[in-house]
C-alpha cells in the first residue's frame, strides 16, 4: 500500500489536467488509507500491554509530522521549482517506508498462526526477541493445535487473543463506523485536492 501511495503520488506530477490529478491523488490516498489499519493493528500486536498506549499515541502523532513536512516542503519548493517537483519529492518517504517495512519488519506471528504456519511464527517471535535483546519465555513455544484454535477462532469471528478486547459490534455500530470513516475519507480527499489545486 505504501508503494501504491508513492507510485501514484509520483505519477501525480505527470498529470495533464485537474481530472488526472484528482484521479491519481485519489489512488495515492487509497494507498495511505489501506496502510493505516495495518500499521496500528501490527504495532498493537507486537507491543506489550504496558507500552501499547504510549507507542500508539506516538505513531498517531507522526501523521502531524507528515502534514508539517508536506506543508513546509510545499512552502519552500512550489515558488522555486513548481508543484510537479514537490509531488515527486513528497512521494519518496512512502518508497523509503515500504522498503524499510519489507526489509526490517517480520510477518505477523498471529497471521502466520491463523494460516497454520507454526514454524515461521516461532521464527518471527524469536527474531523479535533477538532484536529487543530479550529471551522468549519458556512457555512461548507454539504448537500446531494452538494454530488450529486460532484459525478456528478467526474463522468464527471470535478472538482468543489477549492483546485486544473482543470487538462484537452490532450492525448499527458497524454502519456508524463505516459512515464515519467514509466521511473522514471524503473530507481528507477534499482537503488534499484543494491543497493540490491551490
Amino acid at each position: 500500500m505504501l508503494a501504491i501511495n508513492g507510485a501514484f503520488g509520483m505519477l501525480s506530477a505527470a498529470a495533464r489536467n485537474v481530472a488526472d490529478l484528482i484521479v491519481l491523488s485519489l489512488i495515492a490516498g487509497a494507498g495511505v488509507g489501506g496502510i493505516v489499519p495495518v500499521v496500528f493493528s501490527f504495532l498493537a500486536e507486537l507491543l506489550p500491554a504496558h507500552a501499547r498506549g504510549k507507542f500508539m499515541v506516538a505513531l498517531a502523532s507522526f501523521w502531524m509530522v507528515g502534514f508539517l513536512y508536506s506543508a513546509g516542503l510545499g512552502w519552500a519548493m512550489i515558488p522555486a521549482v513548481g508543484w510537479r517537483a514537490l509531488l515527486v519529492l513528497a512521494a519518496l518517504p512512502a518508497f523509503a517506508a515500504a522498503a524499510g517495512c519489507l526489509l526490517l519488519l517480520p510477518e505477523s506471528p498471529r497471521y502466520l498462526l491463523v494460516h497454520g504456519r507454526v514454524g515461521p511464527a516461532q521464527k518471527a517471535m524469536q527474531r523479535m526477541a533477538a532484536v529487543n535483546r530479550v529471551q522468549l519465555p519458556s512457555h512461548a513455544r507454539l504448537r500446531q493445535h494452538e494454530s488450529h484454535l486460532l484459525a478456528a477462532a478467526a474463522a468464527s469471528g471470535d478472538s482468543i487473543s489477549h492483546a485486544a478486547p473482543q470487538a462484537r459490534g452490532d450492525a448499527c455500530r458497524t454502519l456508524l463506523v463505516v459512515v464515519a470513516i467514509v466521511c473522514l475519507w471524503v473530507v481528507g480527499l477534499c482537503v488534499q485536492v484543494l491543497y493540490e489545486i491551490r
